[in-house]
């Protein structure tokens, strides 16, 4: 039983292969969590004791994760709430830039109108000579 024990010991590698910044500790730690969940359940399956402190370990690394996720996204709604308002007065300002441009049409629109009975007119007097 004791070879199997140290079989199981060997055979349990802690962390990931992909490297995700949890290294000789978290395989320590692992390795402890598993010695001792070999104590509380020796009968327990190895592979299945392994997935639930592996899945143990993933929530605590999610917990930890939480805090910091919950900072960068109050950051985030602080930048996009600082860019809304830029955007709202770019708005008014292209609203009144529209309502200029809109005075200047009406008055060339007039300008326009004004020339041609001045042509009209003129067009007319030259065609009574």
């Amino acid at each position: 039983m004791e070879d199997r024990k140290k079989r199981d010991f060997e055979n349990f590698h802690g962390g990931s292969s992909r490297g995700d910044g949890y290294g000789g500790d978290n395989k320590i730690l692992k390795i402890d969590q598993f010695q001792e969940g070999r104590n509380f359940y020796p009968n327990m399956d190895p592979k299945i004791l392994r997935e639930s402190i592996a899945a143990r370990s993933s929530s605590q690394r999610s917990k930890q994760r939480k805090p910091q996720n919950v900072i960068e996204l109050e950051m985030q709604i602080k930048a996009l709430q600082t860019r809304i308002g830029f955007l709202h007065s770019q708005i008014e300002a292209n609203e009144n830039k529209k309502f200029s441009l809109l005075v200047e049409q009406q008055a060339m629109k007039l300008q326009i109108v004004a020339k041609e009975k001045v042509r009209l007119l003129k067009e007319a007097q030259n065609g009574e000579e």
